[in-house]
């Protein structure tokens, strides 16, 4: 399996047959916001290949300072699940990107009032990262009114929370840079 950076037509048709129907529709970016954080420079996509056939994909946001990143998306498309291949993608990610500090995700809280199937997701999600040696943090992200968890992968060092709190923000200044929708985006304590 090998890691490929993938061009904004890649991306384009991932966003279109893949990411729309994987992810809950308030977490989908528009593929427009997307495109302009690409020609920006501070938002890279990956393919996760197999025998040049895609397996997986992970957008990440660069912060300015490039010492923190936020995974947006990761997504091991459904033949590949269970099977090793999450955890071989995000290896590859710590090679790409071992000189910054950290590695960001956000994850949701376990919902117990979810259905079982959907709760047991939720837990196996929150079972994979910290497997991969994401550690959670003592922040929340609160977007649109839903609350996630922050969880951290240090990559070169651990940093320091304010430090953390400041790169945290500074990413979500970049990839949500209309004011009135950054409003809607904050972090807190837990």
């Amino acid at each position: 399996m090998e890691l490929k950076q993938l061009s904004y037509e890649e991306v384009k048709e991932i966003y279109h047959t893949s990411l729309v129907q994987e992810f809950p529709k308030e977490e989908c970016k528009p593929l427009s916001v997307i495109n302009v954080l690409m020609k920006l420079g501070c938002y890279e996509c990956f393919g996760l290949m197999q025998a040049k056939q895609l397996i997986a994909y992970a957008f990440v946001c660069i912060d300015q300072k490039q010492s923190h990143l936020l995974l947006d998306y990761l997504c091991i498309l459904q033949p590949y699940r269970n099977a090793g291949a999450g955890s071989t993608f995000l290896n590859l990610l710590k090679q790409r990107y071992h000189l910054y500090d950290c590695l960001i995700a956000e994850v949701e809280f376990v919902d117990t009032s979810a259905s079982m199937e959907q709760q047991k997701i939720q837990q196996n999600r929150l079972k994979f990262y910290a497997k991969n040696g994401l550690e959670e943090t003592n922040f929340v992200s609160n977007m649109f009114g839903t609350k996630l968890k922050i969880l951290c992968l240090p990559l070169s060092k651990k940093p320091e929370e304010i430090v953390m709190q400041d790169q945290i923000n500074e990413i979500y200044d970049r990839m949500y840079y209309d004011a009135e929708i950054r409003k809607q985006i904050y972090i807190t304590k837990k």
